[in-house]
């Protein structure tokens, strides 16, 4: 069935395909465009996926394992939040007359830059819940 797919998918875009799919038997299966057809039949390509499919994977690591750069992230999330509860968009300041009402009192209205982790944070899901009709729990 995905074979048939894969087939009609790349009639259909005019585009080469290549699908790799392990059947119920735990057989493995594939099709490909002649582009790819040529390409599986090259002995370097087979050893090289001989070599990734039979040797235990590294465990990948994380997408941020920085915490520098999920601060910066989460920064620019809350940053995001304010500009679409703001009337002026984007381009609305960071001041006082433009905070969120759901804004924490115990958290400084200012550039998230300026926060601490925690403080984005709590931030974050207070307007989260807020956005949801919903009231927080203890954050």
């Amino acid at each position: 069935m995905i074979l048939g797919k894969a087939e009609t998918f790349s009639t259909c875009t005019g585009e080469d395909i290549l699908v790799i799919a392990i059947d119920e038997d735990g057989e493995g299966q594939h099709w490909g465009t002649p582009a790819f057809q040529k390409f599986l039949k090259d002995p370097r390509v087979q050893d090289l996926m001989l070599k990734h499919l039979t040797h235990e994977p590294c465990r990948p690591s994380t997408v941020m394992s920085d915490s520098a750069a999920e601060f910066d992230h989460l920064s620019a999330l809350l940053r995001e939040q304010v500009a679409k509860l703001s009337p002026f968009g984007i381009n609305g300041s960071l001041n006082w007359e433009h905070r969120p009402d759901a804004w924490p009192a115990e958290v400084p209205f200012c550039d998230p830059k300026l926060l601490s982790h925690q403080q984005v944070l709590k931030v974050l899901k207070v307007l989260h819940f807020w956005q949801q009709g919903e009231e927080p729990l203890v954050v």
